[in-house]
């Protein structure tokens, strides 16, 4: 054997430490060192990209080489959209050593995902195991929700509910899972993506995204909203009869379905070509081949857009299409007897389609159109309309103002809705605000309403609410703050916000009252598909412009599943003003102020009767009941009255003739009234002690 030469070594290894690594894409990586565990896969063994290669171009998206930044996926269940995120992570801690972010929509399924998902992915795939640091207890290196790897690479898997969680560490590749199961709002703090997203700025170009979810309510899908803004690729396979190709779909848009089957037999479900020429049908066992020759086929491309891809379990290697009809068959079924759950869930996860509950929404041009039939204007009070309520808006720019007239049973009429411009800060939008509310409103007949109670929204620049409304709750305005939860009342118990340096609350202080939102809004709009005359009924002026009732029908209640439970809540698009929703719903917790909800028959006839009189000096008629039927009615007795005692009756100047002699005045007896029984007063001692005292 012959002398090695020393710098031979150093040059070779020299050589090999400044040659940069093969280009490897991520599709690639997967087929050369993904091995999947027979704990989390049905098919356990070597990842075959060949197996769903619809993914290919989707990972490849997430590559180091490739310029895109965003990646959206839209996927039903069981066409591999978790390994898409799993294989990137093991890609880049392999081949491209950095800080990678995983956020889960809760910490508790961030703990369950690392404990099953990534654990598994470490154990099983021998690149990833040979990087991983060796487990120690109390290892800062190695916890449930941090994991470190050799080469530099950072591993922090968080829930979208957790603040902290978000803004934790820089991260130069994020995955964000489930979208649609993320709150709106995180602890105050705003957008979880948002909070997240602002991780990557220090690495400029170089960051990526990826957002996966199954879809949810239509309208409220985030994974929807950033699918719709991206350039929209679709999966299209080719005919194996007549060769055109088309994206497998459940339905055409029109609703006529591409799945077709006879005799409620799911066996015999083929799928119809789009091309109405050609007479073949694509039956299940032509799948594989036409996934393999299936391409992306963008609908919306254009410079700077996110790569958004969408599919459904049409294309799933591990779903048979007759099994999808058997669901959608027992779905539908079950539709037809009231219980539409089912429906939804195939509509969201086989179909991967946003769902719009049947009738839940109250539209706007509806609304509108309804509004067009009324006839009073702005600024007056119908007939009908008995007490008067207010509710104000605060924002940075402007006061937003809206009056309601509350009939009987809580028949409400807008009355009024003005906007006054101005910074808040200022004294002169509130003055403003102020001669509005207490200008009186005239109704139909001439009486002047004034407003009984007026609700200020504290959500807003808080200290400068408290500090108008020590001044004026005299005046009937009291402070509100609204609160999403699902079981809070309308109005809730008020509490004060001024405390001395004791920390006792100062009695004459601002105060504020809790209002439900949730159980206000599901109330207001229930009442806002009501039509006609009656209880609950709002009535809309001509006045109001389209804006107006744009706002008051933005929010819509969607149910998000996080965790494998239901939370509801109502949801509206991101930019959208929702300002006459909030003042209508501070205007109901007004009447709950004054107590309208509790009003009672009684109450409300004696208030009508006393603003809807002409004139106030006139005696209310006495209504004498008619004879029943089969009862004999007690003759009147006529008694005579003097003369002495009767005026003469005024005689007219220009009358010719003479007015007739008056006529006795009958007289209704009246029955003895007894005197009213009192209790026993109440013995009234005095103290012996207070004696010797004296």
């Amino acid at each position: 054997m012959g002398a090695i030469d020393a710098w031979t070594l150093v040059a070779d290894a020299w050589r090999a430490g400044i040659q940069p690594d093969a280009v490897v894409q991520v599709s690639e990586w997967a087929d050369d060192n993904r091995v999947l565990s027979r704990k989390v896969a049905a098919e356990p063994g070597e990842w075959r990209t060949a197996r769903v290669p619809y993914i290919r171009e989707v990972m490849d998206c997430l590559s180091v080489t490739s310029p895109v930044q965003d990646v959206v996926f839209v996927a039903g269940t069981q066409v591999a959209k978790s390994e898409t995120g799993m294989n990137w992570l093991g890609y880049v801690i392999d081949r491209v050593p950095s800080p990678f972010l995983i956020v889960l929509p809760t910490l508790t399924l961030a703990k369950r995902w690392s404990r099953q998902r990534l654990a598994e992915m470490v154990e099983s795939t021998p690149a990833i195991r040979a990087k991983a640091a060796e487990k120690r207890s109390r290892d800062s290196a190695n916890t449930i929700l941090e994991k470190e790897f050799e080469g530099g690479s950072m591993v922090v898997v968080t829930g979208a509910n957790s603040a902290v969680g978000l803004r934790s560490m820089p991260a130069r590749y994020i995955h964000f899972d489930e979208v649609d199961a993320y709150p709106n709002d995180v602890d105050g703090e705003g957008d979880p993506i948002g909070l997240a997203s602002n991780r990557q700025d220090t690495f400029g170009a170089r960051a990526k995204r990826l957002y996966t979810s199954t879809p949810t309510e239509k309208d409220a899908s985030e994974i929807e909203f950033r699918y719709l803004n991206s350039d929209r690729r679709r999966y299209h396979v080719k005919c194996p009869h007549c060769g055109t190709e088309q994206p497998l779909v459940w339905a055409d848009p029109d609703g006529r379905r591409r799945l077709v089957w006879t005799d409620d037999d799911p066996d015999t479900v083929m799928y119809l070509c789009v091309d109405p020429e050609c007479t073949g049908l694509i039956e299940e066992r032509h799948k594989p081949d036409l996934l393999a020759g299936g391409r992306w086929v963008a609908e919306a491309p254009g410079p700077n857009k996110a790569a958004g891809f969408w599919i459904n379990s049409l294309y799933s290697p591990w779903v048979r299409w007759p099994a999808l009809v058997r669901e959608f068959i027992e779905a539908q079924k079950a539709a037809d007897a009231g219980d539409l759950a089912k429906l939804k869930k195939f509509w969201n996860t086989r179909l991967a389609l946003t769902w719009e509950q049947p009738g839940d929404r109250v539209k706007s041009h509806a609304l509108l159109e309804r509004a067009k039939a009324e006839t009073y204007r702005l600024g007056t009070v119908p007939p009908g309309g008995l007490v008067l309520t207010g509710a104000v808006d605060v924002q940075p720019d402007r006061l937003e103002a809206l009056i309601v007239a509350w009939g009987v049973s809580e028949e409400a009429w807008i009355v009024d809705y003005r906007v006054v411009y101005g910074d808040t800060n200022e004294e002169e939008p509130w003055n403003e605000m102020r001669d509005i509310m207490r200008t009186p409103i005239r109704n139909a007949w001439g009486r002047d309403l004034y407003v009984r109670a007026c609700a200020i929204d504290t959500g807003y620049n808080a200290q400068r609410c408290y500090a108008w409304l020590r001044n004026h709750e005299h005046e009937g305005f009291f402070g509100v703050k609204g609160f999403g939860e699902e079981k809070r009342p309308v109005l809730g118990k008020r509490s004060a916000q001024d405390f001395n340096w004791m920390g006792v609350k100062v009695d004459n202080g601002a105060h504020i009252y809790p209002i439900g939102t949730f159980a206000a809004k599901e109330q207001l709009t229930g009442w806002l598909k009501l039509e006609g005359k009656g209880a609950h009924r709002l009535h809309f002026s001509p006045d109001l412009n389209t804006d107006f009732f744009a706002q008051l029908t933005v929010e819509r209640l969607v149910t998000k599943w996080i965790g494998g439970k239901a939370k509801r809540e109502w949801w509206k698009p991101k930019a959208a003003r929702n300002e006459v929703l909030d003042i209508m719903v501070y205007n109901m917790a007004a009447a709950w102020f004054i107590g309208l909800p509790r009003y009672r028959p009684i109450q409300w006839e004696t208030l009508q009767k006393n603003l809807e009189r002409d004139d106030l000096f006139r005696p209310v008629e006495v209504i004498v009941p008619a004879a029943v039927e089969g009862r004999e009615t007690p003759p009147v007795e006529q008694i005579e009255v003097p003369a002495a005692l009767v005026s003469p009756a005024p005689q007219p100047a220009l009358e010719a003739v003479s007015a007739p002699a008056p006529q006795p005045v009958a007289h209704v007896t009246t029955p003895t009234q007894h005197p009213i029984a009192r209790p026993p007063a109440r013995r009234m001692g005095s103290s012996s002690y207070l004696k010797r005292r004296r």
